[in-house]
């Protein structure tokens, strides 16, 4: 729910720490913060079927943590590109890549129902999430807020790379990183263009709320 939060720093942006900067540009950086959760997915659905679950999600676990420290220390909009744009999105795609197929281990039976009950936590934090944003902002300002959500991250990532882990022995991928055969059933092709097309606006409203 963090990268769904951006409406509240979008919001507190424009008015405090980026004035001189256009909305638009300012928008730019949630959104490519957002496009960047999925990107990462090409190639950890990879490693994560060859074995290297822990190799993406324990370095992408500290990487988020680091990241939102810094976010806390930036002044000028392109600090803000690299450590929320690309550093906080990269390390989110790599967190939700590598352990959403976790999800496909443990409830093979139940398995829409198991993507639906973490679908709503993540929209129950990007609830709560703005609610503390909001809340902390004028009472310890931008640097501790981030530093103090620094730390929820912190306790949040540890217990998952305590509890999550992969049930099934790792399997050999067939056709390298770029395999295309899958596409060659008709279902599967449509139903990836068909995500594709629902992803270019299903978070447009949540995303944009402050």
């Amino acid at each position: 729910g963090y990268i769904t939060s951006w409406g509240i720093f979008q919001a507190y942006y424009q008015e405090t720490l980026l004035k001189g900067v256009s909305p638009s540009s300012i928008a730019w950086i949630g959104s490519i913060q957002y496009v960047l959760i999925f990107l990462p997915g090409l190639i950890v659905g990879w490693l994560f079927d060859l074995g290297y679950f822990y190799s993406v999600f324990i370095p992408s676990s500290i990487a988020l943590v680091v990241a939102t420290f810094l976010i806390g220390q930036c002044m000028q909009y392109w600090h803000f590109l690299l450590c929320q744009r690309f550093a906080t999105g990269l390390v989110a795609g790599g967190i939700f890549g590598s352990s959403n197929p976790v999800i496909a281990h443990w409830f093979k039976k139940k398995h829409a129902s198991a993507l639906g009950y973490m679908t709503v936590s993540s929209l129950l934090g990007g609830t709560i999430i703005p609610i503390i944003i909001k809340n902390l902002l004028p009472c310890v300002g931008f640097p501790w807020t981030m530093r103090i959500l620094g730390f929820i991250h912190l306790v949040m990532c540890g217990i998952c790379n305590t509890t999550v882990k992969p049930c099934l022995p790792p399997v050999k991928v067939k056709g390298g990183l770029w395999n295309l055969t899958a596409f060659k059933d008709p279902l599967f092709t449509i139903y990836c263009i068909s995500s594709f097309i629902i992803f270019l606006g299903i978070y447009t409203g949540m995303f944009l709320l402050s």
